[in-house]
C-alpha cells in the first residue's frame, strides 16, 4: 500500500515529516466526532487549502486545512507545520447558516447564496449544470442551522 499526500492538486507526499518532534498521522472518525486528520509536513500551506490522502492513487481521507500550526524547530531546519484537516463529509456540520426568505425562491437561487456565505470561502463550487427550480414556497428560512440540516431540508422541500 502507497500513501501519497496531495495539497491543492500537487503531489506532497515528500514533504511529510515523522519521528523525532513530528507525530504520527493521526485520524478521528469516529460517532460524535468530527472527522480530523492531523499531520506533519515541511513548508506552511494556507489555511483553506484542498488536502488528500491517498491509498495506491485512491482518496482516502480529503478536507480543508483548518488549523495550520507551525512547529517550533531548530534555526537551521525548514519550516514545518502540523496540519488539522476537517473531513468533507463532516465540514457541513461544523458551518451554521443564518437566512430568511420572505419571497418566493428558484432551488438554484437559494443553493447560490448559501454557496456565497458559507462554502465558496471553502472551495466548493455550484456546478453549472445545476437546475434553477422547483421553485419554493416562502416563508422559509433558517436561524444558525447546520449546513447538512440545511441541505436537507432543500432536499426535502424539493421532493414530490
Amino acid at each position: 500500500m502507497a500513501l501519497s499526500l496531495e495539497i491543492e492538486d500537487v503531489d506532497e507526499t515528500d514533504t511529510v515529516r515523522l519521528g523525532d518532534i513530528f507525530q504520527n498521522p493521526s485520524w478521528e472518525l469516529g460517532q460524535g466526532q468530527h472527522g480530523l486528520m492531523t499531520i506533519d509536513v515541511e513548508g506552511s500551506p494556507a489555511k483553506g487549502s484542498k488536502v488528500v490522502l491517498k491509498s495506491d492513487g485512491v482518496p482516502m481521507f480529503g478536507g480543508r486545512l483548518e488549523n495550520p500550526v507551525q512547529i517550533p524547530t531548530v534555526v537551521t531546519a525548514p519550516i514545518c507545520t502540523r496540519l488539522e484537516v476537517l473531513y468533507w463529509t463532516r465540514l457541513f456540520d461544523f458551518a451554521f447558516w443564518t437566512k430568511q426568505y420572505t419571497t418566493d425562491q428558484y432551488l438554484l437561487d437559494v443553493l447560490t447564496d448559501l454557496m456565497a456565505d458559507k462554502l465558496t470561502s471553502r472551495g466548493f463550487t455550484l456546478h453549472g449544470s445545476q437546475a434553477a427550480g422547483p421553485l419554493l414556497t416562502a416563508p422559509f428560512g433558517w436561524t444558525r442551522a447546520k449546513v447538512t440540516s440545511v441541505l436537507k431540508d432543500l432536499e426535502q422541500m424539493t421532493e414530490g
